[in-house]
């Protein structure tokens, strides 16, 4: 990480998406674990608050309305609207992990991470696959038993095209069944390649 004269800051930052159900939180959540410089930015949402969340941990709670000037301002890198509710990656969260020798990882769906790569190319991004369709298929429909069969299967049509993008990322693994840390594993001896390389991939924020 470094600040130049000229009000910019440099830095790594990764990127970790895949589909809904191949286990993206409990392979963050051990990610960060087990790296103390890696750090997770906070997210903006505009849905209320759920009885186990806490404003400024889980998620930043914001109206619509604050949302919206934040966009406009340029303060997001990233925003998607998820289930009617948008939400979206703060600039400034991102920047003040760098400020502080961290590096930031992002867990974000493919239309954020394209927007990110769009405005940062340097972005090191990492896809989670699961061992198959039908594991993924299965996970899905356990995971949510009050769910619809409808409801199930716009996820599952959701995840495949997810998965169909997974080759615009930088890094792909699979999340075994019954077995994460051995995707922790991977996705943390990647970090480590990275942070190796003769010339590092980093990106370029305004402070």
């Amino acid at each position: 990480m470094s600040v130049s004269e000229q009000g910019v800051i440099t830095g790594r930052l990764f990127v970790l998406a895949g589909p809904s159900g191949v286990g993206k939180d409990t392979i963050l959540r051990a990610v960060l674990a087990a790296d103390s410089r890696l750090c997770r930015v906070v997210t903006l949402v505009t849905r209320a608050p759920r009885a186990s969340e806490t404003d400024g941990v889980d998620h930043y709670f914001v109206t619509r309305e604050e949302f919206a000037r934040r966009t406009a301002a340029g303060d997001l890198l990233e925003w998607a609207e998820y289930v009617g509710s948008p939400r979206g990656t703060p600039r400034s969260g991102v920047v003040a992990a760098l400020k502080s020798r961290r590096e930031p990882i992002l867990k974000i769906d493919v239309q954020g991470f394209r927007q990110i790569r769009a405005a940062l190319p340097q972005v090191i991004s990492i896809f989670i696959l699961p061992p198959s369709l039908q594991s993924l298929e299965r996970r899905l429909r356990g995971s949510g038993p009050g769910e619809s069969r409808d409801a199930v299967q716009g996820r599952v049509e959701a995840a495949k095209q997810e998965i169909a993008a997974a080759e615009e990322f930088d890094y792909r693994i699979v999340n075994p069944d019954g077995d994460p840390a051995r995707c922790v594993s991977d996705v943390l001896e990647l970090i480590r390649f990275e942070r190796e390389r003769d010339v590092p991939r980093l990106v370029t924020l305004d402070v």
